[in-house]
């Protein structure tokens, strides 16, 4: 991903690998920049795991079933909020 530096708004890679090192925010920051820079984010919001893991990780997704595993992964948190009386 780091050849997104500068789509992904910041001035340099040197800068982007700083941050890379200083917390999860900056990793969430650059995640969300790639997904809304590559128009990723209707096939989250649709729970489209399949199309999302291609796009993301290209085709070698189905090797490593990243779709499967999001879905399952989405399904276990949503259960879990329901579980605990909060909105899925």
């Amino acid at each position: 991903m780091g050849f997104n530096f500068k789509n992904l708004g910041w001035n340099s890679i040197e800068d982007f690998v700083s941050d890379m090192f200083k917390s999860e925010e900056y990793h969430l920051k650059a995640f969300v920049g790639f997904c809304k820079k590559n128009k990723l984010v209707d096939y989250i919001r649709n729970r489209d795991w399949k199309n999302f893991a291609y796009y993301y990780n290209g085709p070698s997704y189905k090797v490593n079933k990243y779709d499967e595993k999001m879905a399952a992964a989405y399904k276990s948190i949503k259960e879990e909020r329901i579980r605990r009386g909060k909105k899925p």
